[in-house]
């Protein structure tokens, strides 16, 4: 059965009672939460004085109820990104990348780098393509945090496990937008003298470039949209989607 679906309630730090007025309640009257729930009773349960569990399946926050969100409050139900490359192009263009890096690299030892954590998903499906003998390393970096856009200031939170002094490097990204963590981080291994260093990114927003660099090998060119999947995220979330995917307005995420 529904029980009170669509009830407006006061709100003041906590959901009141949807059939019960209170002070406290009555002390926050500009706000209300709009909630839909169920109500699930046991078959087993006496006729009379049945007792149910309140099951819970969303809240929306509004203020006057107005329909708009308060400062600073992220939606409760987010949306679902819609496909913009699919898992199938990408597999197909993730076996050319690996194709052009096993022959286009010299001959030698390779390490493959994958900057966490957004590339782990494309490094581990580019490795598997690459038809030579290589090690992987990884480095931790934080440029974005939970937000949207890179703040332009890298931090290393997790170095290299090892030395690539004389060894052939691949730096590998998911996406390059303003060009800063690659700048930096192609600055930093070259420092530790690489017998060469290539740089390959499944995405390049040129449109966002706040500095001159050179992507040896990169996915696809796309337009500034927000993506995520495919290892990418939106505070945290989407991650596991197979596919690269758009969403519209990331901050209600």
């Amino acid at each position: 059965m529904t029980f009170a679906s669509g009830e407006d309630l006061r709100w003041a730090g906590r959901v009141a009672h949807p059939t019960k007025s209170s002070a406290r309640a009555k002390e926050a009257p500009k706000v209300v939460r709009r909630c839909f729930f169920i109500v699930s009773f046991s078959a087993a349960a006496p006729s009379a004085g049945k007792t149910g569990s309140l099951i819970l399946l969303y809240c929306r926050t509004t203020t006057n109820g107005s329909g708009s969100r308060l400062p600073g409050e992220k939606a409760t139900l987010s949306p679902t990104p819609s496909t913009f490359i699919s898992a199938e192009k990408i597999s197909a263009r993730v076996r050319e990348l690996a194709t052009a890096v096993t022959t286009g690299i010299p001959p030698g030892p390779l390490t493959v780098v994958g900057v966490l954590r957004g590339s782990f998903i494309f490094t581990a499906d580019l490795v598997r393509n690459i038809e030579r003998e290589l090690a992987c390393d990884f480095l931790t970096v934080r440029s974005y945090g939970d937000a949207t856009v890179s703040s332009g200031v890298v931090e290393i939170v997790a170095d290299l496990a090892s030395p690539i002094a004389d060894r052939h490097v691949l730096l590998v990204e998911d996406i390059v937008d303003t060009g800063l963590t690659l700048k930096y981080l192609t600055e930093l291994l070259i420092a530790r003298s690489p017998a060469s260093l290539q740089t390959c990114a499944l995405l390049s927003k040129p449109s966002r470039r706040r500095t001159t660099i050179t992507i040896d090998h990169v996915g696809f060119e796309i337009e500034d949209r927000f993506v995520v999947g495919y290892g990418m995220d939106a505070a945290q979330r989407f991650r596991n989607l197979p596919y690269i995917g758009t969403i519209d307005d990331p901050q209600v995420v």
